[in-house]
């Protein structure tokens, strides 16, 4: 990354936006996930993975995970 993170400036005076290290951070994290699924799955083990609740069967899955995990998860 440049210093400063940022690598936009429309004016050329003016200050830079658009932070690459975001960017690279949530690249490097979809990669790790990927990796996890097709190794969980090549293991077949499953992995306790969220599903939006505007995904048919969200609400389902969510709630299974909920009710497996409430008690190590106080927040839930």
């Amino acid at each position: 990354m440049p210093a400063g993170d940022a690598v936009f400036r429309a004016d050329p005076a003016g200050p830079t936006v658009a932070a690459l290290s975001t960017i690279a951070g949530v690249h490097v994290w979809n990669l790790l996930l990927v990796g996890l699924a097709e190794r969980s799955r090549a293991k077949g083990v499953e992995l306790p993975v969220w599903i939006s609740s505007s995904m048919p069967g969200g609400d389902e899955r969510n709630a299974e995970l909920i009710a497996r995990y409430a008690n190590r998860v106080s927040a839930l």
